[in-house]
């Protein structure tokens, strides 16, 4: 993440939580970066020195005037008047990762051989929540090189509970024992 997301997104955050808007305009931002991961020729017209700023600017007034917090929409007019359209989903990840902090979340990964089902994660969720006191908010990805188990990353920490890393851990307590 680049220092101007973190800038940009720490004075956006900043804002939103003294008008008590942060959730609001999280959702909202996670709502366009979703959109903008699906349309990316949409942000490179946003970017692109060939369109007048004037007209990037009705662009976004156009789509988004009237469905997006105002606050929102004037932190797109300032990144698209600064042709920073293209640090948008750092600045999504920055704002996120402050909302998370002032409110207790964490981010987790399941890391799985198969995708885990709604029941699965209710539970791994609610584990983790009670082992750790906060708020967990956890993604699952799947890995092809996991032959079974669960990897979690968290707060900066793996816990390998996969088949693979039983193994090794077996491996070297084995290696260590002398006969």
């Amino acid at each position: 993440m680049t220092q101007f997301a973190k800038v940009y997104a720490g004075a956006l955050y900043d804002l939103a939580q003294e008008e008590q808007l942060d959730a609001a305009i999280l959702e909202e931002l996670e709502l366009l970066a979703q959109a903008f991961e699906e349309n990316p020729s949409y942000v490179k017209l946003l970017a692109s020195p060939l369109v007048a700023k004037e007209e990037r600017l009705q662009v976004l007034n156009r789509n988004f005037e009237g469905k997006l917090q105002p606050y929102l929409l004037n932190f797109l007019r300032i990144l698209c008047e600064r042709g920073e359209m293209g640090q948008f989903s750092g600045c999504v990840s920055e704002f996120r990762a402050r909302y998370d902090v002032q409110h207790g979340i964490v981010p987790a990964v399941a890391v799985t051989a198969l995708p885990l089902n709604d029941a699965q994660m209710q539970a791994l969720t609610k584990r983790l929540e009670q082992a750790t006191g906060k708020t967990v908010r956890l993604k699952n990805r799947v890995d092809s090189t996991v032959l079974g188990g669960v990897r979690l990353e968290m707060e900066g920490k793996q816990l390998d509970g996969t088949i693979k890393g039983r193994l090794t851990e077996l491996q070297g307590r084995l290696s260590a024992v002398t006969l």
